[in-house]
């Protein structure tokens, strides 16, 4: 019972098997050296970084790549020692389901993702310290089908489901038991998110009241490793943003600082990708002060400081300042900016976010610097058919600033994606 609450060796929340640290001394490595190669990591407030007992750190979910950046730069930064030598990442579940190799992580080629379905990797992060965390209502169908086993048996899916079989598993037949359906062949509908809407009352009722129970058993892991004096990492929108937008800032980081017996100091890590550019896009990776006493705030003050800390850690980037310029001449009817206009409003407004005090990429605050990086950002809109041909004008468009609304949200132009990152935060 120890060993599966802990999700380590049975022996302390934060003590996990010798090859496990050492696996994560080799990852965590790997993801230095990748992040460098991928990108140009820019790191800002590295003072700031506490390296305490019992602490919290939480960054926002914006790519794919964020946990190499982040984890890779934040760890070395730590020098494995301190409260960081001692740190668990909270995971998504999926990490741990049958599949999610070739389900979620490697979905092309086909052939490599067909080799890699029968592959589990949950061991592997259960040792490294990297420990799951239940998503609430919406979870893979995997999962949901790996509880319906469990609580009903290998029934036919035509007899679970309170919709059509072939629109939650396309091709499957009616009366195909559930455990046939967990294999390659059904991979894409196996990764699908889903509710436990789709399965008939009775069933639903069941499989929430049990997810319920495990959703306070993963809580409870991260609660014991800070009370033992070791760190948390996690993202608190639990969900990757595909627009730029901050997303609901989750209960579990509320219940967690109310589950901890100490007062929690949580950290505040900003990443912004300044992607406007040809090559290596440069990250900002900021780390905020920590901050204590946390413990008392209700959940509305809490997720208002979490979208806050984004907001004055945010890097405003020549993206995003180019953004508002294209924005304003299309909304207005015009359809050209003069180059060397939009060069000078970049500056200024770069200087007047200085002014009041928000983060702002430094390269735009000094002459010969903002050349260099105005040059890649003229490439970058010149591989977007942007600049005209015969005459120093970039062509806008009215159709790039528009949103997909907030219940259904999905992919946005670059320029309204440089623009929700930050008016997003200001608008909650």
């Amino acid at each position: 019972m120890t060993r599966r609450t802990t999700g380590n060796d049975g022996e302390s929340p934060i003590h996990f098997p010798w090859w496990g640290r050492w696996l994560r001394v080799l990852l965590y490595t790997g993801f230095w050296l990748a992040s460098r190669i991928m990108f140009r990591v820019h790191v800002m407030g590295r003072g700031q970084l506490a390296n305490l007992p019992g602490a919290v750190y939480i960054a926002l979910h914006k790519r794919d790549s964020d946990g190499v950046v982040a984890l890779g730069t934040v760890y070395w930064m730590g020098r494995r020692h301190g409260a960081m030598g001692r740190g668990v990442v909270m995971c998504g579940e999926h990490v741990y389901l049958p599949g999610f190799l070739a389900g979620y992580a490697v979905r092309r080629p086909r052939w490599l993702s067909f080799l890699l379905f029968p592959v589990r990797i949950g061991g592997l992060m259960r040792g490294m310290g990297w420990l799951p965390m239940a998503l609430a209502r919406r979870r893979f169908l995997m999962a949901h089908l790996l509880d319906v086993i469990e609580v009903e048996g290998d029934k036919p899916i035509g007899e679970i489901l309170a919709e059509n079989v072939d629109s939650v598993v396309p091709g499957a037949p009616p009366r195909t038991p559930v455990s046939e359906l967990l294999h390659w062949p059904y991979r894409d509908a196996l990764f699908t998110l889903q509710e436990t809407s789709i399965f008939t009352p009775g069933l639903a009722e069941r499989l929430w009241e049990r997810h319920r129970a495990r959703l306070a058993e993963c809580l409870g892991r991260f609660v014991a490793v800070i009370d033992a004096g070791g760190c948390v990492f996690m993202a608190p929108e639990g969900i990757l943003s595909p627009d730029g937008r901050i997303g609901r800032i989750r209960s579990g980081l509320f219940q967690l600082l109310q589950g901890a017996s100490c007062d929690v100091a949580v950290q505040f890590i900003a990443m912004t990708y300044d992607f406007t550019t040809t090559g290596r896009m440069t990250v900002f990776v900021h780390i905020g002060p920590p901050v204590s006493g946390l413990k008392a705030w209700p959940r509305d003050e809490l997720s208002e400081w979490v979208r806050g800390a984004a907001r004055r850690l945010t890097v405003i980037t020549m993206g995003y300042l180019a953004a508002i310029e294209f924005r304003a001449a299309a909304m207005s009817g015009k359809s050209l900016i003069p180059v060397g206009e939009l060069a000078e409003n970049i500056q200024r407004t770069a200087r007047q976010h200085v002014a009041d005090g928000f983060s702002v990429d430094p390269r735009l605050l000094d002459p010969r610097s903002f050349q260099r990086r105005w040059r890649t950002f003229l490439d970058y809109c010149g591989r977007r058919g942007m600049l005209d041909a015969k005459q120093p004008y970039i062509r806008v468009r009215r159709e790039d600033f528009t949103n997909s609304g907030v219940t259904n949200r999905g992919a946005v132009s670059p320029w309204q994606y440089c623009l929700n990152e930050i008016e997003g935060l200001d608008a909650s």
